[in-house]
């Protein structure tokens, strides 16, 4: 099984934050918008939201949910106060909540028509929770990894709580229309977003999840010159710890120094950095862990794995600034990319706006699902009904920034650029020594989960990574059902073995060439593979509303055996959202692969992360490198202890040679579906 790593604080006593495999540990004002606690629950403290906060946070008592927002809200303020982590909860609560009964909450009902109420209340919940200068002690950690193994397992496989059966809570979809109250008060459309309730363990691995996804705090944006710039940033590669040369398996160590346009050296950290390590000759590379310093500094380590040249890369590709900004337009504005559905009825038609989150200004069609309840919502149109819906498709993307905002995402000068060495950015790496000791880092301790070397990927953990010929190919997957779910980085996989065997025959379904669904048979060896994008958001093609399915849906649909192969992927198409709704999408998708694997437990899993991609104010605005690491984190956080198979698409995306891109090129591809195939015919034994 491939590695699976958490963000940790490197070293809490000197107040530094490790980036596991590719990123950094970030201080989370992305907080969860749909906290839940219920009264009889194992969660305790205070919860106080600061300004800018999520207000999101939801109580339950004596079955009732109640919506307790704060002001601009920012729950993921943290505070160390006698050991507790506090969050401020600011006044002025979003008075535009709404309780939705197809939500499993108390709704009016008149003349057909769902009133939500509206309601706010104040109050506190304690957060059993240790911070040490507003970061993760070893202690929350520990708990956030004890917590991805053991929810996993146990809230993972427990049947729905009551109040979430939506068999019993939730009306007819197709007869619900929403008309909510729009309240005058400035601050109350905000945050529009309704939720399920969670079980308190679910509760508290979101808030925990939030909590590793956290990002350090950054200064105002005062002006560009005060921001993080490449060109005046650089690194230096640091002396051997023990002296003398390198050698594999050693560690190298990079210390880099964050400085603003007019050269001076920043005070905070918060800037989002990747590092690689490569020989391009060797078509070799490896993925640098990053530690966040919180002082303008950083480091890079990197395992050395290869013989020869080893050459340094640190990539700037957001400052601190721009993730603040970036992390406001998705609490604010997380309906910036919306997206429709066509209305028809005889010769009246009518195309309307739809979202998982809709601004409370008409009336809405409650489209939420009846099985995993996910929420997705449109706008009534006019003179028809919601039954009439019969497609789905990007609608488009509302601009958020103001001009001084959009300096901060400037391809070429401080977007996803390189920051170039003080001094050599390179090292030669001679053999490993006979009896040599490995020199660990005194700073980070997870590693990569491989790298490459002469263009093939070497796993580090898990199985052997073969490479498959056509011939390999069909022999391993004879008599294999292969079922893909997921977005079109999937999809990618699905064409690269359809290319890749010419006995495989397309067969045709008629359906779009984005969205699927997709089937391929090699009848002569009976191998079956199947594509189905997952349910929305998506923001790819024109579907069929009768084509848009849930993962978690489809996987409960599913036989399994030793003869069945599942592979998931999802994350791009939920990047403008706020961390909790993917994490409450993977929470339904790991509850159904659990069913599976406890029916049928000989059924192959394989779950692909995101990937880094090429970034332009567009890309960063929906689906940039810093919302694709988050989810990244979130995924490997929820699977962890689970019998599924992890397919580093960001580390083997990163670690190569070739630009990143949402579509990673196809030697790419062919390295992670050789990794699946490993998986599914592993090298025997002599």
């Amino acid at each position: 099984m491939a590695s699976v790593s958490m963000y940790l604080p490197a070293n809490t006593a000197t107040g530094c934050r490790l980036s596991a495999t590719h990123g950094h540990y970030k201080h989370g004002r992305d907080a969860n918008p749909g906290y839940h606690q219920r009264d009889s629950g194992s969660l305790h403290g205070h919860l106080q939201h600061g300004r800018d906060a999520n207000p999101g946070y939801h109580h339950r008592d004596s079955g009732s949910l109640h919506h307790q927002p704060g002001r601009d809200a920012n729950p993921g303020y943290h505070h160390r106060d006698s050991g507790s982590l506090h969050h401020q909860l600011g006044r002025d609560a979003n008075p535009g909540y709404h309780q939705h009964a197809a939500l499993s909450t108390a709704t009016t009902s008149t003349a057909g028509m769902l009133t939500p109420a509206t309601t706010s209340m104040a109050g506190m919940l304690t957060l059993a929770t240790t911070s040490t200068a507003g970061m993760l002690t070893p202690a929350t950690t520990n708990a956030t990894a004890a917590l991805s193994t053991a929810t996993t397992k146990a809230v993972a496989m427990l049947p729905s709580a009551p109040h979430t059966n939506t068999a019993k809570f939730q009306p007819k979809v197709n007869d619900t229309i929403l008309a909510p109250r729009v309240s005058s008060e400035p601050a109350a459309n905000l945050h529009f977003c309704t939720f399920q309730p969670l079980t308190p363990l679910e509760a508290l691995e979101e808030r925990l999840l939030l909590d590793s996804t956290a990002w350090p705090e950054t200064p105002a944006l005062v002006s560009l010159q005060q921001t993080s710039d490449p060109a005046h940033s650089s690194f230096t590669i640091l002396p051997r710890r023990r002296g003398g040369q390198w050698h594999v398996g050693d560690e190298l160590e990079v210390m880099i120094q964050a400085s603003d346009f007019q050269g001076r050296p920043k005070k905070s950290g918060g800037d989002f950095l990747l590092a690689r390590l490569h020989n391009l000759t060797l078509e070799a590379g490896v993925v640098g862990q990053v530690v966040d310093h919180l002082n303008g500094s950083y480091s890079a380590v990197f395992s050395l794995l290869w013989e020869g040249d080893a050459q340094v890369e640190v990539t700037l590709v957001h400052s601190s600034e721009a993730i603040s900004v970036l992390d406001r337009v998705t609490r604010n504005q997380p309906d910036r990319m919306f997206f429709k559905s066509l209305f028809r009825s005889d010769s009246r038609s009518q195309a309307t706006v739809c979202n998982v989150c809709l601004r409370p200004i008409r009336p809405l069609c409650n489209f939420t699902d009846l099985r995993t309840g996910e929420p997705w919502f449109c706008y009534k149109p006019k003179n028809l009904s919601c039954d009439a819906r019969i497609s789905h498709f990007r609608g488009g993307f509302k601009q958020p920034l103001k001009a001084k905002e959009k300096e901060l995402f400037q391809s070429k000068v401080n977007m996803k650029v390189s920051i170039q060495a003080s001094g050599p950015s390179n090292v030669t790496v001679l053999p490993l020594k006979g009896g040599q000791l490995k020199v660990k880092s005194s700073t980070v301790t997870p590693g990569p989960s491989g790298y490459y070397y002469q263009g093939l990927w070497r796993g580090l953990t898990g199985t052997t990574v073969r490479h498959f010929d056509e011939a390999a190919i069909t022999k391993c997957l004879k008599n294999k059902v292969v079922n893909m779910y997921g977005d079109s980085t999937i999809r990618q996989w699905f064409e690269y073995l359809k290319a890749a065997l010419p006995d495989l025959k397309s067969f045709d379904l008629h359906s779009s060439t984005q969205g699927g669904p997709f089937m391929a048979l090699d009848h002569g060896n009976n191998i079956l593979m199947k594509f189905r994008c997952h349910g929305p958001p998506y923001s790819l093609a024109n579907i069929p509303t009768r084509e848009l399915r849930y993962i978690a849906n489809e996987i409960d649909g599913l036989v399994g055996g030793t003869n069945s192969v599942v592979v998931i992927g999802i994350w791009v198409h939920l990047s403008t959202y706020p961390t909790a709704i993917y994490i409450r999408r993977v929470q339904t998708i790991r509850r159904a692969v659990v069913r599976l694997l406890d029916r049928a437990p000989g059924t192959l899993v394989f779950i692909r992360t995101a990937n880094p991609k090429v970034m332009t104010l567009y890309e960063s605005l929906t689906k940039s490198d810093w919302f694709s690491l988050q989810r990244d984190q979130v995924l490997r956080a929820m699977f962890k202890g689970l019998n599924v198979h992890l397919i580093d698409a960001w580390e083997m995306t990163l670690a190569h040679h070739l630009p990143h891109h949402i579509h990673p090129y196809p030697p790419i591809i062919k390295n992670m579906v050789n990794h699946i195939l490993s998986y599914i015919c592993p090298q025997k034994a002599g």
